[in-house]
């Protein structure tokens, strides 16, 4: 899998192969591998795309369909979640796929909004395996999925930008 997500004017690449988790400032040239558990690598066959799974993990958390709307010109359901955390929707396309083209989520404790527009999504296409690697010019540094934790517990971040696909690292709840 590789993301490439744009935050404060950062391009965040990550990249999850094998048994590592890349996520690296792709100006700056600068992140953190992390190696992932192999209950999540177990994961991988699993899942039907590694990322842009919000519909997904709503529905387990008993998310339910609130109306359908035309977003960025495609036919979407907007499904959504309320709780103690507070709101989460998705607006995904209706068909077999179900791809998600926003995700909005806010945050009750302190009273935030994020949103993630996926544009212009493509599937299928011929893609080489190096795509999948780190560029060699981008200064990485090794860690264990242990350290990483303890780090963590102990750091505001660990690395230079932050891990955006957690599930895909570890499997939730067990480590």
């Amino acid at each position: 899998m590789r993301a490439e997500t744009v935050v404060a004017g950062h391009k965040i690449v990550t990249i999850v192969s094998g048994d590592w988790y890349y996520a690296f400032d792709g100006l700056l040239k600068l992140g953190t591998a992390i190696r992932r558990d192999p209950r999540a690598r177990e994961q991988d066959e699993k899942r039907g795309r590694p990322f842009g799974r919000e519909y997904e993990m709503l529905l387990e958390q008993g998310a339910e369909q609130v109306r359908e709307e035309v977003l960025l010109g495609r036919r979407t359901g907007v499904f959504r979640v309320t709780d103690r955390r507070g709101k989460r929707q998705v607006w995904v396309t209706l068909d077999s796929q179900r791809i998600p083209l926003r995700a909005e989520i806010f945050d009750r404790r302190t009273a935030t909004r994020r949103y993630t527009d996926y544009v212009n999504w493509q599937s299928g296409l011929p893609i080489p395996d190096a795509f999948f690697e780190p560029d060699p010019t981008v200064e990485l540094e090794r860690i264990e999925l242990d350290e990483y934790f303890l780090r963590s517990a102990n750091e505001r971040s660990v690395g230079p930008v932050p891990v955006l696909y957690i599930d895909l690292l570890h499997v939730r709840g067990e480590g």
